[in-house]
C-alpha cells in the first residue's frame, strides 16, 4: 500500500512540475499583433509621410516606440479606438510609427528630429510639412498618473495634439458640440 502511495505521489509531483509547465509553455493564445513595422525604412516612411502632409495641408505625427513596450501599446490603441483622438489625428496629421526596438534602431533620425531616447517611449515629434521639428513630447507627462487604470490621459493627449495641428480657418481639432470628452 506504501508503495502505491509512493508511486502516486510521485506521478502527482511530475504532473505539476514537468507536465503543467510544457502545456502552459505551448499555449497557442494569440500574440499581441506587431505595433511597429521592425524592417520598415524609417527615413522612407518619414519623407512619404512629408510628401502626403505637404499635399493635405497636414503634420507629420512621429511615433517612436518598440512592439516590447508596454506604454507603446496604450499609446497605440488610445490613437486607434478612442474615436475622437482618432479623428484629430486623422484630420491633421500623417501618422509615421518608428520602431527604436533595439538599441542604436534609427539613432540617426533621433538625433535629427532632437529625440533624446533618455527620456524613454513612447516619444512623439511633431514635424511640419517642410520637416521642421514643431514639438518634440515625452508622453509622461501625458499619463493618467493612476497606478490602478494606467494608460495616457484623453485630455491631455487632445490638447497636445489639437495645440500642434495646422491652424485652419475652421478648426477640426474641437469636436462637434456634445462629442466632447
Amino acid at each position: 500500500m506504501k508503495k502505491m502511495l509512493l508511486v502516486t505521489a510521485i506521478a502527482m509531483v511530475f504532473i505539476l512540475f514537468v507536465m503543467i509547465p510544457r502545456a502552459l509553455a505551448s499555449d497557442p493564445s494569440p500574440k499581441s499583433a506587431a505595433i511597429y513595422d521592425t524592417l520598415a525604412n524609417t527615413s522612407t516612411q518619414i519623407s512619404d509621410a512629408l510628401t502626403l502632409a505637404k499635399r493635405t495641408n497636414r503634420r507629420i505625427l512621429i511615433q517612436w516606440g518598440a512592439n516590447w513596450c508596454g506604454w507603446c501599446r496604450l499609446l497605440h490603441s488610445m490613437f486607434q479606438n478612442d474615436k475622437l483622438v482618432h479623428r484629430i489625428l486623422d484630420t491633421n496629421y500623417v501618422w509615421v510609427l518608428a520602431d527604436v526596438g533595439t538599441k542604436g534602431k534609427n539613432a540617426e533620425l533621433l538625433a535629427k528630429y532632437g529625440v533624446d531616447p533618455k527620456k524613454g517611449i513612447p516619444f512623439l515629434t511633431i514635424l511640419d510639412n517642410s520637416g521642421s521639428v514643431v514639438a518634440n513630447q515625452d508622453t509622461g507627462t501625458l499619463e493618467t498618473g493612476d497606478k490602478e487604470h494606467p494608460g495616457h490621459d484623453r485630455a491631455k493627449v487632445i490638447s497636445f495634439l489639437a495645440s500642434n495641428a495646422v491652424k485652419k480657418s475652421s478648426s477640426s481639432c474641437e469636436p462637434p458640440p456634445g462629442t466632447g470628452p
